[in-house]
């Protein structure tokens, strides 16, 4: 369907790959429960009947928060189709988002992010991480660190839509690569590289780390921490982001501040993000109440 790639074609210059592949993702399987080959095919869907596939959804043992992902993609697609006049009625009009259990989101506490960096086996990793905690990078945008991004000791960091932003980075963080680039000894562009292995085309030239290796590098230093295992599961790149985030909000450093450290286009995303401060803000704040005298 033309109109299926056009738009995948503008996702993919706007949102991350990795966003775009969840977009594919979601649609795709839609379109195959449905039976989706032409737009005539999606006009005809009733709201009713996407309802019944997201209860069926559920009944496979999806999460709500996986069936709102699958909404908030179809939503997307479906205004698009809209409005650019593919199709007259928008088909999932009043279709509601499923309410998710309020969990706080994973944070890792000032103790552990500095075992975490300490106890990396190389200095490589050791750097990864405390850019990662001291910047809140996202894994993608660690991989396309480029050494002339690095100016004055400020990082300008490309963010999900081309968008970019810059952070004063702390000096420690600036002594880790300054070691890190010493040991490394060559001028290879991005930051982060690895070296293709031996005996095959290209064998020993370098090329930029992958996202999963961000991922692996993450949980192996939570490891190394000697967090518990419950707790490495839970830990993710986004985790360190999302500490990031928490320990300037423990601060005093206001929302709109840390939307703009994040690259966030909604403060609401950013708001969800440092929640996990919140409680103890508060504690800090009632129990420096004065007593009568």
């Amino acid at each position: 369907m033309k109109e299926f790639m056009e738009f995948m074609k503008l996702t993919l210059s706007d949102k991350s790959v990795h966003t775009a592949r969840s977009y594919r993702k979601h649609l795709e399987s839609f379109f195959s429960a449905f039976g989706v080959d032409t737009l005539d095919d999606i006009a005809n869907i009733k709201v009713s009947d996407v309802r019944s596939y997201l209860e069926e959804r559920k009944e496979e043992g999806l999460k709500d928060s996986s069936i709102n992902a699958e909404i908030r993609v179809l939503k997307v697609f479906i205004n698009w189709l809209v409005q650019n006049n593919y199709i007259e009625n928008n088909i999932i009009e009043g279709l509601k988002f499923r309410k998710e259990p309020k969990n706080l989101a994973t944070i890792v506490t000032k103790e552990e992010r500095n075992s975490m960096i300490t106890s990396c086996k190389s200095i490589k990793m050791k750097l990864m991480i405390a850019l990662m905690f001291y910047a809140g990078l996202r894994r993608e945008e660690i991989v396309n660190v480029k050494l002339e991004d690095f100016k004055d000791g400020r990082l300008t960091i490309h963010g999900k839509g081309r968008k970019e932003r810059i952070l004063a980075i702390h000096p420690y963080v600036l002594g880790l690569k300054d070691k890190y680039l010493k040991h490394r000894g060559n001028s290879y562009e991005y930051l982060f590289g690895t070296q293709q292995g031996f005996g095959g085309v290209g064998a020993g030239s370098w090329h930029k780390l992958s996202v999963g290796a961000v991922r692996n590098a993450v949980k192996r230093s939570a490891e190394l921490a000697g967090i518990e295992p419950e707790r490495v599961d839970k830990i993710s790149p986004h985790t360190l982001r999302r500490t990031f985030a928490c320990d300037l909000a423990r601060g005093g450093i206001g929302a709109f501040q840390i939307q703009k450290a994040l690259g966030h286009h909604d403060i609401t995303t950013t708001q969800r993000y440092i929640a996990p401060a919140g409680a103890d803000i508060a504690d800090e704040a009632l129990m420096s109440q004065e007593p009568p005298e």
